[in-house]
């Protein structure tokens, strides 16, 4: 959301100023682009909000690799959301069953993305 692309055709100029304007005006973002967990816990926010495509999808390696920061696992009293989170279309292995249970407990709210995403956290969560 940083960077808005001009050439994107889907949305007018006019659109994409009103929308570059609101992210402005309602949504704070980190001046720098956070790498890490480590980065992330140092953070002075009241809230994490995680989602978006292939977030929780663990067949991802860079996913599994930053585990704690695609799933928030880092000391902080910010409450955290997940928002229109995606595992990709693919299930949670088994062995990683117990680590995502655990970080998503932590969560006050979280919504995904599409129906496939539901059934694998309610696997994991229920």
């Amino acid at each position: 959301m940083r960077d808005l692309d001009p050439s994107d055709t889907t949305f007018s100029t006019e659109e994409m100023e009103k929308f570059k304007s609101f992210i402005d005006e309602y949504i704070p973002l980190t001046p720098k682009k956070i790498t890490c967990a480590e980065e992330l816990c140092e953070m002075d926010t009241d809230y994490f909000i995680c989602g978006s495509d292939q977030i929780w999808n663990l067949s991802m390696r860079a996913v599994r690799e930053n585990f704690n920061a695609y799933f928030l696992c880092f000391e902080h009293d910010a409450r955290l959301i997940s928002y229109a989170a995606s595992t990709g279309g693919t299930t949670i292995p088994d062995d990683l069953h117990a680590p995502v249970k655990k970080a998503l407990a932590r969560f006050s709210a979280i919504s995904v993305r599409e129906p496939e995403s539901v059934y694998d956290i309610r696997g994991v969560t229920d």
